[in-house]
């Protein structure tokens, strides 16, 4: 017989019986816990408050430095209101290391200034000060600033730097213009920088416009996609880059002062038509003072009234596309070689030339103003075949005013009729001034059609 301990019997039944924890010691451990989890949640908000505080006073100093700057500015343009120069120059950057660069900004400064107390006595002019944009990176600042010209608004880019004694006016830092963006459409791209951002939008609606005509008389899917450049580098005019054919380059309007009611502006827009246009027409092969050379200026020109909205007195075109559709135009260009006369107008009406519902008042023009230039050259062949020389009274004619030599004038046809006369003979009565002499009688010129083509015969 022997006894089995307590053990002993748990171990052969498998069960092992384990003393509970203190309700004491978990009471403890949770309290640590808890104190634990409070710390680092005290830690945590302390944290938080000094950033807060730290981006607050951040904040602070921002606002006190843009603020500063915004006075800057402020007594800046009062100087140049109430036209005091030495207040003005008080806030122009002087490079105390470099006399040379400090008397080359100064004298820009005052012959800006200068300028503005001129403008003032011919121009209704409003510098309102109103400050449109800041933008502030270290020791850089950049504002924008409103002010109207005879009610226009218009919106100039300033620069200025941060010196211990304040901000300064100094020379554009063209590195700061901001962000590069890109606009992408079917035909073109556009890149610009923040500064011209609003330039870049209203370039974008124009083209996009634009193309609606290109593609309507040229065909788009022969032309190179377009990359249009709006760029802040001081470039003398828009113009073609070097190394890509198809890259237009367009100076930043905020070089000088840009509208901001038009940021595309006329002026750049007539300008940028007049550039795009000469590419596009570039490979029309024409001979100079050639009908054919008259159709292919006349085409650009009156692409060039389509874009900029101006008058270029594109007549003849202009009319074809109305009366026969804008078809007819592309048909033109098809038939237009070197060789080509103006009766090619005929291949694309179907029409003979004196049933044409044209307007020949530049085609006219162009042939009077030819005359004139043949003169000068002593051109005798080119000149008399401009006229009617089966006729011997306009052959007189001719001879005498080549005899006579340049008379100086500038011939401007303001009117042009096709009639018949009461023998059936068909002529074309031009109604001429002097371009360069609005006192000047009009005179009568009458062109006559000799085998298919418009000649002089008066």
């Amino acid at each position: 017989m022997s006894i089995k301990l307590d053990w002993e019997t748990d171990a052969q039944t498998g069960v092992v019986q384990h003393a509970g924890e203190d309700p004491e010691t978990q009471n403890r451990r949770r309290a640590a816990r808890l104190r634990f989890s409070l710390i680092v949640l005290g830690i945590v908000l302390i944290g938080a408050l000094i950033v807060t505080g730290l981006l607050a006073r951040l904040r602070q100093v921002d606002s006190i430095i843009e603020r500063q700057l915004q006075v800057t500015v402020d007594a800046e343009i009062a100087a140049i209101r109430i036209g005091d120069s030495n207040a003005y120059l008080s806030i122009q950057w002087q490079a105390l290391d470099n006399p040379t660069l400090t008397a080359d900004w100064i004298t820009r400064q005052m012959a800006k200034f200068d300028t503005y107390q001129a403008l003032k006595l011919s121009n209704d002019v409003n510098l309102t000060g109103r400050i449109l944009s800041t933008t502030i990176d270290g020791q850089n600042g950049r504002v924008q600033v409103e002010e109207i010209i005879d009610g226009i608004p218009y919106g100039r880019v300033e620069f200025y730097w941060r010196f211990q004694e304040g901000w300064r006016h100094v020379p554009p830092a063209y590195s700061f213009w901001g962000e590069s963006a890109t606009i992408t459409e079917n035909h073109f791209t556009i890149m610009a920088r923040e500064v011209d951002a609003a330039v870049a939008a209203a370039v974008a609606t124009e083209f996009n416009r634009w193309y609606e005509s290109i593609c309507a008389t040229l065909t788009c899917d022969n032309l190179p996609h377009l990359t249009i450049d709006i760029t802040p580098d001081s470039l003398p005019t828009i113009h073609w880059s070097e190394l890509d054919t198809w890259r237009l380059q367009i100076p930043s309007p905020y070089l000088q002062r840009a509208r901001l009611d038009q940021p595309f502006d006329p002026s750049l827009r007539l300008s940028t038509a007049a550039v795009l246009v000469e590419r596009l027409t570039a490979t029309i092969d024409t001979a100079a003072r050639t009908d054919a050379d008259f159709l292919k200026t006349s085409f650009g020109d009156y692409l060039i009234e389509q874009f900029a909205q101006v008058d270029t007195a594109a007549h003849l075109i202009t009319s074809l596309a109305e009366n026969y559709g804008i078809d007819s135009v592309r048909r033109l260009l098809n038939v237009i070689s070197p060789t080509a006369t103006i009766a090619a107008l005929s291949l694309v009406t179907n029409e003979p030339l004196d049933e044409m519902r044209l307007d020949w008042r530049d085609f006219l023009t162009f042939r009077l103003e030819s005359e004139l230039t043949y003169i000068r050259e002593s051109a005798e062949s080119s000149y008399y075949a401009l006229y009617n020389m089966n006729d011997p009274l306009t052959a007189t004619a001719a001879a005498n005013r080549l005899a006579a030599g340049d008379n100086g004038t500038r011939p401007n046809v303001v009117s042009a009729l096709v009639e018949r006369d009461e023998t059936g003979t068909i002529r074309l009565r031009a109604i001429v001034v002097d371009a360069n002499d609005e006192t000047a009688p009009a005179r009568e010129t009458i062109f006559m059609l000799v085998e298919g083509i418009w000649k002089r015969a008066n």
